[in-house]
C-alpha cells in the first residue's frame, strides 16, 4: 500500500511538472504584431470573395477547354494530365512511406485528408476558400526571404505585406500568404498564416506538412540582415524547436522533385534548414548562407540551456550583438566581458571539445578562462552567464593558432598540387625606400597626379566643360574665363579651341576652381552614374605610358592634378551597402597605397621613372579612380575618410604599401611566395574562410585583405583594426 502511494505520489509530482513545462512550451513570450494589428483582410479567405468567383469560372473554363481538347491531342491536355499522374504518384509514395511526412497539395486532398490532425472548412459560418488543414507534429523549420524591396518603418513594412498577401491570395490562388511568420529590418516579427503554425498550405512542394515557415524581409542577394533581424530570427527559430521539441541538429527528410517515377526523392538535412536545402531556388540567397550555422548552433545552446532550467523566458535574456573574437597560441584563452556588478555569477558553454576553467566577476567585468580539451577546435561559441536569473547571452569566435597553421598548411598544400605550384621562386626587393612616418604629413599636402588611363589611350577628341570660368595655358598663350575647350590631338601637335579661338600647342593647362566635365567621355558605373567629372587641374602632354596592349608607347598623355584627399574621395573601392569598418579598413590601405607612390622614389612597375604622373585610375592596373560624382554617390567612403583623416598604417615606424584584392584561394599569398619579394614580411599567408568561386587560376592581386572577407568579418562585429591586423601581420594602425 506504501508503495502504491509512493508510485501515486511520484506520478502527481511528475504530472504536475509536466504541467508548468508544458505551460512554458509555448511562444507568448515572443512579441509577435498580430493579423489584427496588421490590419489582414481577412475576407480574402473566404470563397464569397469577388475574386476567387472569377477565378473558379476561369478555372472551370480552363478544365472544360482541356476536356474538349483532350480527342484531338490536345498537348496542354496531355502535359497537364501528367503532371496530375505525377503529383498522385509522388503523393501516394509518401503516404505508404513517409506517413508521418504526408504532404498536402492541390490536387486530391479528400484522399490525404485522414492524416491530418484536423480539417477546417468554414470560419464565422463563411466557406472558406481553401480548407485549413492542420498538422502539430511539427519537425522542421524552413526558412525563406521574400524578394521584396525594403521599407522604411513599420508602416511601410505592413503596406508591403499587405501587396505580398494581394500577390499570394490572388496572382498565386491562395487564400493566405505562404509563410508562417514574417521579420523585417528592425526585428518586428509578424503572425502570418491565420491558425497558427500548425496550419498547412503550400511553401515548399512535398515539405509542408510538417514544416514551420520563416521569412526573412528583404531580398539577400542584394542587402545583408540586419543584426535585430539575426537576433529575432534565433528568439522566434529557439521558440518554436522548445515549443516542439525540434533538435536544430536532428537529421529530417526532405523531399524533391524527381523526373523519374516515383517523381520524388528523400534528403537528409539537420532540421532548422534554408528553402533552397529542399528546392530547386536560391532563395533565401547568399548573404544569408553565413547565419545558418550560428543560428543552429545559437539555438542548440538556448535549447540546452533551458532544459536545466525548465523553461524558456526571453524576457530574462539580454542578447549581446557585439561579437568577440579572441585569439590564443596557448592552450587556454581568456577573455572579459563587460557587465554590471553582480554578486553571483555562473557561465554556461554546450560545447563537447571546451571546459570553462574560471569564471568570476570583476566590479563591472566578467573575467572567463576556456580550456580546450581536444587538438582542432576553433569557432563560434555561444556563452551563457546566469546572474541570479538574469540572462546574458554572448556569441564568441575563439580562436587557437595551431588550428589555424594547420588549416593554412592543408590549403596551401591542396592549392600547390592542383596548379603544380612550387613555393620557392627566384627572390627579389619590393621597397627602394622606407617612407617614414613623418613623411605622410608632406605627402598629403601635395597632388596627386592621376593618368586617366582610357581618355589617354583611346579618346583622339577630347571636350571639357568648366563649370567656373577656368584658366587655359598652352605653349605660347593664356586665356582667362575659358568655359569649353576643345582639344584634338595629332600625331605632331594638338589642335586646341577656346571658346571658338584655336591655337596650336604641345602642351595644355586647364587650371579649374572647380569641376571639369569631359562632355564627349561616357564612362559612368552600373546604374549609369557619370564618372567623367574631376576636381583640380588637367594636364595634357608628351609622355611615356605603359599600354595593357602594346606594352610601352609615347602617348599625349591626359593627366589629373587634384590634392590628396580630393583624389581620395573619387577613388571606388567600396559600395554603399558594405559594412562601414569594412570600408574604413579599405580606405586606410587605399591612403597607404597612395602615400607611399607620392614618394617618387618607390615607382609603381607600370610607372616610368621619368613620368609627371604617379596613379593610374585602372583598377586593372593600381586604383579605380572617378572622380567628383564618387563624392555625392558613395556616402560611407567619405564618411570612413572623415573619421580616419589622420590615422595611419605603420610597420616598423615606415609607411607601408598594402596591396588589397577582391578573389584568393582560400588563404592569402605572402609576398614572397607570389612575387618573391624577401622585404615585405608584413605580408604574410594568413586564413581566409571564403574563397572564390572561379576556378581558373588568378591572374591578379592575390596578396593580403580581401573586400570580400573583410566585409565578412565586418558583419561579424570585427572592427577596421582587427581586419588589419589579421592580414598585414605585425602592422600598427596609429
Amino acid at each position: 500500500m506504501l508503495f502504491r502511494l509512493l508510485v501515486i505520489f511520484i506520478w502527481v509530482c511528475l504530472w504536475s511538472v509536466s504541467l508548468i513545462f508544458a505551460q512554458n512550451r509555448n511562444i507568448e513570450e515572443i512579441e509577435i504584431v498580430t493579423r489584427e494589428q496588421r490590419w489582414s483582410n481577412e475576407t480574402m479567405r473566404m470563397s464569397e470573395h469577388q475574386w476567387y468567383d472569377w477565378w473558379k469560372e476561369n478555372n472551370n473554363a480552363y478544365n472544360a477547354r482541356l476536356q474538349t481538347g483532350w480527342p484531338t491531342g490536345n498537348k496542354e491536355f496531355i502535359n497537364n494530365k501528367l503532371k496530375r499522374e505525377k503529383y498522385y504518384i509522388s503523393n501516394k509514395r509518401l503516404q505508404n512511406y513517409y506517413p508521418n511526412d504526408i504532404d498536402v497539395q492541390e490536387y486530391w486532398l479528400s484522399d490525404r485528408w485522414y492524416a491530418l490532425d484536423q480539417v477546417v472548412l468554414t470560419e464565422d459560418d463563411k466557406e472558406l476558400w481553401r480548407p485549413l488543414t492542420y498538422k502539430d507534429n511539427k519537425k522542421k523549420i524552413i526558412i525563406h526571404h521574400t524578394a521584396w524591396n525594403k521599407a522604411k518603418d513599420i508602416d511601410e513594412w505592413i503596406q508591403v505585406m499587405q501587396n505580398l498577401a494581394v500577390q499570394h491570395s490572388f496572382s498565386n490562388g491562395r487564400w493566405d500568404i505562404w509563410y508562417h511568420f514574417l521579420i523585417d529590418d528592425d526585428g518586428n516579427i509578424y503572425e502570418w498564416r491565420a491558425w497558427g503554425e500548425g496550419i498547412i498550405w503550400a511553401h515548399m512542394k512535398r515539405n509542408n506538412t510538417t514544416s514551420i515557415w520563416i521569412a526573412l524581409m528583404g531580398n539577400f542577394d542584394i542587402d545583408e540582415p540586419t543584426i535585430k533581424m539575426q537576433e529575432s530570427l534565433m528568439r522566434l527559430t529557439t521558440a518554436l524547436a522548445w515549443k516542439y521539441d525540434i533538435d536544430p541538429y536532428w537529421s529530417t527528410q526532405l523531399f524533391q522533385a524527381s523526373e523519374n517515377s516515383p517523381y520524388l526523392f528523400a534528403t537528409v538535412h539537420d532540421s532548422i534548414v534554408w528553402h533552397n536545402e529542399g528546392a530547386a531556388t536560391e532563395c533565401p540567397w547568399h548573404n544569408n548562407e553565413g547565419i545558418i550555422e550560428q543560428l543552429k548552433l545559437n539555438v542548440s545552446s538556448l535549447i540546452a540551456f533551458s532544459r536545466k532550467q525548465w523553461s524558456l523566458d526571453f524576457s530574462k535574456i539580454t542578447f549581446h550583438s557585439e561579437k568577440t573574437i579572441k585569439y590564443s597560441s596557448d592552450k587556454n584563452l581568456a577573455i572579459s566581458l563587460p557587465l554590471p556588478w553582480f554578486w553571483q555569477v555562473q557561465c554556461i558553454i554546450d560545447h563537447n571539445w571546451l571546459e570553462i576553467d574560471w569564471c568570476e566577476q570583476n566590479q563591472d567585468e566578467i573575467n572567463i578562462t576556456f580550456n580546450r580539451t581536444w587538438y582542432h577546435w576553433s569557432g563560434r561559441v555561444p556563452l551563457i552567464i546566469n546572474q541570479w536569473g538574469d540572462i546574458h547571452f554572448f556569441d564568441l569566435i575563439l580562436l587557437w593558432q595551431q588550428d589555424l597553421d594547420a588549416l593554412l598548411s592543408h590549403r596551401k598544400d591542396v592549392y600547390s598540387s592542383t596548379y603544380w605550384e612550387s613555393w620557392t621562386k627566384l627572390q627579389t626587393n619590393k621597397i627602394t625606400q622606407e617612407v617614414a612616418i613623418w613623411d605622410i604629413d608632406d605627402h598629403v599636402k601635395s597632388d596627386v597626379k592621376v593618368l586617366l588611363y582610357e581618355l589617354t589611350t583611346t579618346f583622339p577628341e577630347i571636350q571639357y566643360i568648366c563649370e567656373q570660368e577656368c584658366v587655359i595655358r598652352t605653349d605660347n598663350e593664356t586665356f582667362i574665363n575659358a568655359s569649353m575647350i576643345k582639344v584634338i590631338s595629332y600625331l605632331d601637335r594638338m589642335e586646341i579651341e577656346v571658346d571658338w579661338e584655336s591655337v596650336s600647342s604641345q602642351y595644355l593647362l586647364i587650371e579649374n576652381n572647380w569641376i571639369i566635365t569631359v562632355s564627349n567621355y561616357w564612362r559612368a558605373s552600373a546604374t549609369w552614374v557619370s564618372w567623367n567629372m574631376f576636381r583640380g587641374d588637367i594636364v595634357m602632354q608628351n609622355e611615356r605610358m605603359r599600354h595593357l596592349q602594346k606594352w610601352w608607347i609615347d602617348a599625349r598623355t591626359v593627366v589629373n592634378h587634384v590634392p590628396f584627399y580630393d583624389y581620395l574621395k573619387g577613388v571606388i573601392e567600396t559600395k554603399d551597402q558594405d559594412h562601414l569598418e569594412k570600408i574604413k579598413a579599405i580606405f586606410l590601405a587605399t591612403k597607404n597605397y597612395t602615400a607611399y607612390y607620392l614618394d617618387w622614389i618607390n615607382v609603381h612597375p607600370f610607372v616610368p621613372a621619368d613620368a609627371w604622373y604617379t596613379m593610374i585610375d585602372d583598377e586593372r592596373i593600381m586604383q579605380k579612380y572617378a572622380g567628383y560624382w564618387v563624392e555625392k554617390t558613395i556616402t560611407k567612403w567619405y564618411q570612413a575618410m572623415r573619421q580616419l583623416k589622420d590615422t595611419r598604417i605603420t610597420y616598423n615606424n615606415n609607411i607601408v604599401i598594402l596591396p588589397y584584392f577582391h578573389c584568393w584561394p582560400g588563404f592569402t599569398r605572402s609576398g614572397n611566395d607570389y612575387f618573391w619579394w624577401t622585404d615585405t614580411p608584413r605580408l604574410r599567408n594568413v586564413i581566409d574562410v571564403s574563397k572564390c568561386w572561379d576556378t581558373s587560376k588568378f591572374k591578379w592581386h592575390w596578396v593580403w585583405m580581401s573586400w570580400s572577407w573583410a566585409e565578412r568579418l565586418a558583419n561579424a562585429w570585427v572592427q577596421y583594426d582587427e581586419i588589419i591586423n589579421w592580414y598585414y601581420v605585425g602592422t600598427e594602425v596609429q
